[in-house]
């Protein structure tokens, strides 16, 4: 559902009563429903809408930068007493990316391949009648 045209206090919107009967209504339509926001750090309306939802979602880029930044959200949110469910990690830099600690630097690479071939029925009697 698009949010339409962006209201001259998003934070007015918010907060309202309206939304609460939003966001209820959904509830009992849906399984899931999902709220996607600005940045947390970024502005405070994330942060509004965080008390207002069953649990939140972050999202992080993988950077250099991104655990203090990550430990922050995690700070605020848990401030307000909202239930962070996960984490998801949406992009990192580079083929190697390299995180810093206080014990030292570590690194990660992931790689998946899978392959599969579907032969055809006479390929498939030919090799059975080879054998």
């Amino acid at each position: 559902m698009p949010c339409g045209p962006r209201p001259g206090n998003p934070a007015e919107l918010i907060t309202s009563s309206k939304f609460q009967d939003v966001l209820a209504q959904l509830r009992t339509s849906y399984d899931f429903v999902i709220v996607d926001t600005p940045p947390l750090l970024a502005v405070s309306e994330p942060s509004v809408v965080a008390t207002r939802v069953d649990g939140v979602l972050l999202v992080l880029r993988m950077t250099n930068t991104s655990r203090p930044t990550a430990e922050r959200a995690r700070e605020q949110l848990g401030q307000l007493g909202v239930n962070i469910l996960g984490v998801v990690v949406n992009g990192h830099e580079g083929q190697n990316s390299y995180y810093y600690s206080k014990g030292g630097s570590y690194g990660y690479q992931y790689q998946y391949q899978y392959h599969y071939q579907e032969q055809d029925e006479d390929e498939a009697g030919a090799q059975e009648r080879v054998k």
